[in-house]
């Protein structure tokens, strides 16, 4: 059970159920799942995002500043104990007009 759960790739999700956004509106990116901080580092992949801020390990702040259509998508890298060890998340794609 518990090395299921290790294994599971990490989901990312928007609060904001819109199927489009502005350009320049605030999008409030969450990963949900727990994991051990200690041993992975989190990041975002955001491509073409104006700003991409790291509010924390399961929270991030995106803008876009073109319309277009965008795909984003979580990795958690491990280190220490978990070291070569990567989670992909699902990907996300958003249209800003």
């Amino acid at each position: 059970m518990i090395q299921e759960i290790k294994n599971r790739p990490p989901y990312i999700h928007i609060t904001d159920l819109k199927i489009s956004f502005p350009v320049g509106e605030n999008i409030t990116v969450w990963l949900s799942g727990q994991y051990n901080e200690a041993e992975y580092n989190y990041s975002l992949t955001a491509i073409g995002a104006a700003t991409n801020e790291k509010v924390s390990n399961y929270e991030y702040s995106l803008t876009y500043d073109t319309p277009g259509t965008y795909t984003l998508f979580a990795v958690l890298t491990g280190k220490g104990a978990t070291k070569g060890k990567e989670l992909t998340s699902n990907i996300l794609t958003l249209t800003v007009v």
